[in-house]
């Protein structure tokens, strides 16, 4: 055997061996490094489903992972996807149903794969605790025909170039050689992990195409890694964002004070944050996926579903925007008071409600409290006052009983006053009889009866006859005198005794023994009544009256008698001050009114008459006083009695000569 052809068989089968080992190790480390990059692809895909569709399945919310179902088919080469519950079994799956027909078994390696798909599983975990599991398939398909495609390809270029070898082996065995050597080194490069490392190409030969195969190989593989690569990393940021922000939603909703929970259209719970837990007993595990009626009280608990389906239906807010006071139910079926503020939001093309509880039992007890303090410091300011009133009465009555003393001593004074000068007047009258004039009288008589059958000679030629008839006029001037002053004494001893009458009305009228006798009274009827009194001496003085008197005016339990008695004695003190004024003997004008508002009855007694001083309005009013120069007892009477019936007497005169005003203001009972 030749050297060459030993060269030739040695090169070949050095070439065979080389090619082999090459063959073989591309296409384990394709193999390998695709079957990890599909392992890699689709535990990665699973985790991250399994992240996505975590929300959901504890809201189980199925829409959402209908829809998380379908965005998952789209990925090329996934071929089902399912997500299970722990506890209520198959949430959601789509995808090839001849597969999906066929009980899970998860695949450890592509060993295991006996119909083409790779079976992966990743468990849906939230703290520690299992809710669940995504379980999906991805085709091996493409891998296996890329697989068998690059075997055989690999195979015929093997082939071929060990028949080109024995036919060129002379000429091409050093380049063969080094050929082999360079498919060699990117071999190890690439075991060693040196993806996308690039051999060398001589010519354009099979080598050279097997060469730029493995090339061109490399290049995939380092694509191909760097994809998958930088989907893991997006992955890993994208899981690290979603786990940041819910991380963030899930201390603001832990920490908030306030009670949050999210319902949807049907009135079903989705989320119950502490807060919430706190306040209703209820922990989030047994109430999410309950209807909102479990913490909401009767009558409301019934009609609720209803009210959600009315603002469904008409779009027209009732609660939703507007804070307001209600009512909500424990666990232990405690009722108490809540502040609640709903609002509305769309995620996903899905209504949700979302409605912030405050627990006000606290404000509630504490405004219950104040009230409590409130009633009862009211209840105490009106026992002080009924006592305060209690001992003003008192007070009041002691001090009218020393006035009753007070009073019956100035009217004995009084009445010694107005006695005095009362004998006085009747000694003087008396003392001015004409005595002398009768005497005179008594002469003349006798003189004329003597002469009466020669009277006319008598008083003519007689010089004594003659004196008769200037004695006689005289008399008739001494008898004028005496009428005159016996006028003058009279209306002296006239204003006496009405003095010592005036006198006597009041110490009836306050004496102990004297008891009111009130009734409910029409002041309107009282008014008219004194008026029908008073007129004819008000008709005797030319005196025109006028009326305003309020229609319904609020009747008072009072004592008529005296009433009537007050309004005479004002009405008299009225006509008594035209006649004293500048318009005595021309009549004048009185007016009386009556109105009220919401808290006094006023009376007002209006006359044209002599008026008084501003100044000495209330001196007027004292006993003793009079702004016309009478006894002063009438006005002081009437000032007794308002103060004695919870109202007041009041003068109001603009000034000397310009009239008076009289109010009796009565405050309502």
């Amino acid at each position: 055997m030749s050297f060459r052809f030993k060269t030739i068989i040695g090169i070949a089968v050095i070439e065979a061996v080389t090619l082999s080992l090459l063959i073989w190790t591309s296409l384990t480390f394709l193999k390998n490094s695709n079957e990890k990059a599909l392992m890699e692809r689709a535990s990665t895909t699973a985790v991250m489903f399994a992240t996505m569709t975590t929300d959901a399945v504890l809201s189980f919310d199925l829409a959402s992972l209908e829809s998380f179902i379908a965005e998952l088919l789209k990925n090329p080469g996934v071929v089902y996807g399912r997500i299970v519950s722990s506890s209520d079994g198959l949430l959601a799956e789509g995808g090839d149903r001849r597969i999906l027909a066929k009980p899970f078994a998860a695949d450890t390696d592509f060993r295991s794969v006996r119909d083409s798909v790779y079976d992966v599983e990743s468990k849906i975990r939230v703290e520690g605790v299992d809710y669940g599991a995504v379980q999906l398939g991805l085709s091996v398909t493409a891998l296996q025909e890329l697989f068998g495609s690059a075997r055989n390809r690999i195979t015929l270029l093997a082939l071929a170039e060990m028949v080109l070898t024995a036919f060129f082996s002379l000429i091409l065995g050093l380049w063969l050689t080094r050929q082999l050597g360079s498919l060699a080194e990117g071999s190890r490069q690439i075991s060693a992990g040196n993806l996308g490392y690039q051999i060398p190409i001589r010519g354009r030969d099979e080598l050279a195409q097997t060469a730029d195969t493995f090339n061109r190989m490399s290049l995939d593989l380092e694509q191909s890694y760097r994809q998958l690569n930088d989907a893991l990393t997006e992955a890993r940021r994208t899981g690290a964002e979603l786990a940041l922000s819910e991380a963030k939603m899930r201390a603001v909703l832990d920490g908030a004070v306030d009670g949050i929970i999210t319902i949807d259209e049907k009135g079903v719970m989705e989320s119950f944050n502490p807060a919430a837990e706190r306040i209703f007993g209820y922990s989030s595990a047994e109430i999410i996926g309950q209807n909102v009626r479990l913490i909401v009280p009767e009558p409301h608990k019934k009609r609720h579903d209803r009210y959600i389906q009315n603002y469904l239906q008409s779009g027209i807010p009732r609660v939703i925007g507007i804070g307001r006071e209600t009512e909500g139910e424990r666990r232990n079926g405690e009722t108490f008071p809540i502040e609640l503020g709903v609002s509305e939001i769309n995620v996903n093309e899905k209504r949700l409600f979302i409605g912030i509880v405050r627990d006000i039992t606290e404000r509630k007890q504490t405004e219950e409290e104040l009230r409590q303090h409130r009633e009862n410091l009211e209840q105490l300011v009106d026992e002080r006052t009924r006592e305060l009133k209690d001992t003003q009465q008192q007070l009041v009555e002691q001090a009218f009983e020393s006035g009753r003393a007070q009073l019956a001593a100035m009217m004995l004074h009084n009445i010694g006053n107005a006695v005095t000068p009362f004998t006085a007047q009747v000694d003087a009258l008396a003392a001015s009889l004409p005595e002398h004039v009768v005497t005179y009288l008594e002469k003349s008589y006798a003189d004329l009866n003597d002469h009466r059958d020669g009277l006319g000679i008598y008083v003519r030629e007689n010089p004594r006859g003659q004196q008769v008839f200037a004695y006689l006029g005289e008399l008739i001037d001494s008898l004028k005198d005496f009428q005159a002053n016996l006028h003058r004494n009279v209306a002296k001893m006239q204003t006496s005794l009405d003095y010592v009458g005036d006198i006597l009305s009041l110490q009836q009228a306050y004496a102990p023994g004297e008891k009111e006798i009130r009734q409910m009274t029409d002041l309107n009827h009282l008014i008219d009544s004194a008026l029908q009194m008073q007129a004819g001496a008000l008709e005797k003085r030319n005196i025109a009256v006028t009326r305003d008197l309020e229609p319904n005016l609020h009747e008072l339990v009072i004592d008529r008698n005296r009433m009537v008695q007050v309004l005479v004695n004002l009405i008299k003190n009225a006509y008594e001050a035209i006649a004293a004024g500048p318009q005595a003997g021309d009549g004048g004008q009185i007016s009386v009114t009556s109105h009220s508002d919401s808290d006094r009855i006023i009376i007002e007694i209006t006359d044209s008459g002599i008026g008084i001083d501003p100044g000495r309005a209330e001196e007027v009013l004292e006993r003793g006083k009079s702004g016309k120069g009478s006894t002063g007892l009438g006005l002081y009477y009437c000032r007794m009695f308002m103060q004695n019936n919870n109202g007041k007497l009041v003068l109001e005169s603009p000034g000397i000569g310009q009239g008076m005003t009289v109010k009796l203001i009565f405050n309502r009972q």
